[in-house]
């Protein structure tokens, strides 16, 4: 709210950079897509994954002022409750984390999905090793799910694989990177195009 000079306080919590990516992501949802926007939050993240590409190039976020948003309808009734800031500068606010936080802001996008990666660089130690354990019994049935859909379709894609877990498809880069490392599959051919092959260790 304005003050007595008439100048609204500039609100520089970390609540407020991620208020600002959840307009973002509801205002650029794709709302016609069988995929529906999702908030996960981790341990040392937070991810807004929103059905729907970016509608500039990823190179240019944060280095242009461009405002584009796929539902202007919802992202007027924002500003009318003075949720969200006026078009081109939502932006900014929202990589105001990076300065509060010392995390990255990641931006990750194709033609059917795009994720907004808040991480967080300072995560309490006794919460990480509380969730370890969890953690490691996820990725290794995340694994085995992998390994059983690649069997019935080597030709399946990063976005159907996250689709299919339930998790961005930078969390199934990671996964398929870790696995390739192991020694459980490997890539045939060029990223697009391409397949994969199960490892036969016997």
């Amino acid at each position: 709210m304005a003050g007595p000079d008439r100048f609204s306080p500039d609100d520089n919590s970390q609540l407020y950079a991620l208020r600002e990516g959840l307009i973002n992501m509801l205002s650029h949802a794709d709302y016609f897509s069988p995929i529906h926007s999702t908030i996960r939050v981790f341990d040392d993240r937070i991810e807004f994954q929103n059905p729907g590409r970016f509608a500039i190039d990823l190179n240019l976020i944060g280095k242009v002022i461009v405002s584009s948003p796929r539902n202007p309808g919802i992202i007027k009734l924002f500003r009318y409750a003075k949720l969200s800031e006026n078009a081109r500068y939502g932006m900014t606010k929202l990589l105001t984390w990076e300065k509060l936080t010392g995390g990255k802001v990641q931006f990750d996008s194709d033609i059917t999905l795009s994720n907004v990666i808040f991480n967080r660089k300072n995560v309490d130690k006794n919460v990480t090793e509380n969730v370890t354990e969890n953690v490691t019994e996820n990725v290794t049935e995340r694994f085995n799910l992998l390994l059983d859909k690649i069997k019935v379709n080597p030709f399946v894609t990063t976005t159907e694989l996250a689709i299919i877990c339930n998790v961005t498809r930078m969390t199934i880069h990671r996964d398929l990177e870790k696995m390739k490392q192991q020694g459980l599959i490997t890539r045939v051919g060029p990223d697009k195009g391409g397949h994969w092959e199960i490892v036969d260790n016997n």
